[in-house]
């Protein structure tokens, strides 16, 4: 089988999981990505659209951040293959720029109210208008 190229409509499989299609160099997508990762650790998140955001920038921002989340401050607990995974970084989609690094439940919250600081604001109200809970009983992670 040839190698290098990709799979534009030609129906190739890769060589490493007959059951994928082809991505490049004989891979599928998760084995060249994941290949390529480890050949070029400084370019992890510029693959995610997050350009000149290095591993050493992510290092940085979880030392300042003492490992935990913005929004909670909790230590990321979700696991992905049985290893807990890695913060999420959280930048504005728009303009690019790195906010900070957020536990996937968080990242996930935001996203889902459209990182809408009015969608975020209803919300906060709605749950106090309707709390059944004493104050005193609430948790408080403000």
């Amino acid at each position: 089988m040839p190698r290098g190229g990709h799979n534009k409509g030609t129906g190739r499989v890769s060589e490493c999981h007959p059951d994928r299609k082809h991505q490049a160099f004989g891979l599928c997508a998760a084995c060249y990505m994941k290949d390529y990762g480890e050949k070029n650790p400084d370019t992890r998140y510029r693959l995610r659209g997050l350009s000149g955001f290095t591993e050493r920038d992510y290092k940085r921002l979880f030392q300042q951040q003492k490992g935990c989340c913005l929004i909670c401050s909790q230590k990321e607990t979700s696991k992905s293959k049985g290893k807990v995974t890695r913060l999420a970084v959280d930048h504005d989609h728009t303009t690019g720029k790195i906010r900070g690094l957020l536990c996937r439940r968080c990242n996930r919250a935001i996203g889902l109210f459209e990182d809408s600081p009015e969608l975020l604001f209803n919300a906060l109200h709605y749950l106090e208008e309707h709390v059944t809970y004493s104050p005193s009983e609430r948790k408080s992670v403000l």
